[in-house]
């Protein structure tokens, strides 16, 4: 193999909980864009909580963000860091109008779910309503200026989709029934859920910066090890789900690699011959 579009998925795949890339992995990616192929990182993350430190430095030709609302690569000549500039070419993005969200927000409140808006340049949370839950807590101390107050911003939200708490919803099954015609959901346990515009995914993302530069489906490798990992793993040219990952993950891959903390990025690359 050589030549392809790698797509990766972050959290448990490219970095672990504290957002570190291990050393082997960042020169396993080096490696594999010297060999000619395109690294892209393809990530239910919006681009506000995606574009972290850790990425800076590793060599990207590509963001897909938001569980496939926004696609973008670097200009060609701008560099590793373009990305962090703000200097790379936008191929899509989908933003909510407010006309859609804010009603939405208010049903789901009132229901008991806990908002997280998340968008391109901004999130928006009710941090009273989230009091002390530990991932918050941590999103709202590696976020900084990013993450706004929901009610202080009202009227003023950019955002492209939602994640929600769900533990303090006595009918969460029924509100998620109401939306799953309109919406994408992706569930990670009975906790959480992602609300996603209809008609957009990993795999969506992924199709649509192919589909611009020219790159048949059959030239990608996905890599990813969550629920919101499904679609692109079965998109791809070949799937690569982490050891440990989810078990619909598992069963959508081509490839089943080792968990993140055993060095899973690199030696999958290695078997395929890419890095």
């Amino acid at each position: 193999m050589g030549g392809k579009a790698l797509f990766f998925d972050l959290d448990g795949t490219l970095w672990d909980r504290d957002e570190r890339i291990p050393p082997a992995t960042a020169r396993a990616l080096e490696r594999a864009r010297l060999k000619g192929n395109l690294v892209f990182v393809n990530t239910g993350r919006t681009r506000a909580f995606a574009l972290r430190p850790a990425l800076w430095d590793i060599g990207l030709d590509g963001m897909v963000t938001g569980c496939g609302t926004r696609a973008e690569i670097l200009r060609p000549g701008d560099g590793e860091l373009s990305l962090k500039a703000g200097q790379s070419r936008v191929l899509y993005e989908k933003v909510l109008p407010l006309s859609v969200l804010e009603p939405l927000v208010d049903v789901l409140e009132a229901r008991g779910f806990r908002v997280l808006l998340e968008g391109a340049d901004c999130m928006y949370a009710d941090m009273a309503a989230f009091r002390d839950d530990p991932y918050m807590v941590s999103v709202e101390k590696r976020a900084g200026d990013v993450l706004k107050d929901l009610k202080g911003e009202r009227g003023r939200w950019r955002a492209s989709k939602m994640t929600c708490d769900m533990r303090l919803s006595p009918d969460r099954e029924e509100v998620l029934r109401r939306l799953s015609g309109e919406w994408n959901l992706f569930r990670h346990g009975r906790e959480v859920c992602e609300i996603v515009p209809a008609g957009h995914d990993k795999a969506a993302g992924m199709r649509r910066v192919c589909s611009l530069l020219g790159i048949p489906m059959e030239d990608t490798v996905a890599f990813g090890d969550g629920a919101n990992d499904v679609d692109m793993l079965l998109c791809a040219g070949c799937g690569v789900c982490m050891g440990g990952g989810d078990k619909e993950a598992l069963a959508a891959a081509d490839m089943a690699a080792p968990p993140f903390g055993e060095g899973g990025v690199e030696e999958a690359l290695r078997r395929l011959g890419l890095a």
